[in-house]
């Protein structure tokens, strides 16, 4: 089986990206947050958020995570991204890569 080949320099940034979105989340998570995954693999990049139920607290806090995200990410070059909400309660597969999961609920 042929693994995911990447250069180190496209792995660093990966890694700096997921850590950045890891920050911004903070503190934002509730309850009704399901997963926060992003794919990287072009621009602009995808910033996927599943939460059980919409809400518009989730929707705000959401909102925030962005402002943050955009603002970390500013020594990475300014990459243009794009946040989406998901609003599913079924049971559903981790996302594969180019996906990189950074946050999913038990």
């Amino acid at each position: 089986m042929d693994g995911i080949r990447i250069s180190p320099e496209e792995l660093s940034r990966q890694n700096m990206a997921v850590v950045m979105l890891g920050q911004a989340l903070l503190g934002a998570i509730t309850p009704n947050f399901r997963m926060v995954a992003i794919n990287l693999k072009h621009e602009p990049w995808q910033v996927r958020f599943v939460l059980e139920s919409d809400d518009v607290e989730d929707r705000e806090e959401i909102g925030e995570v962005e402002d943050c995200f955009e603002n970390y990410v500013v020594d990475m070059g300014r990459p243009d991204f794009r946040f989406e909400v998901v609003i599913d309660d079924r049971e559903f597969p981790s996302p594969k890569y180019p996906w990189l999961v950074v946050f999913l609920r038990k």
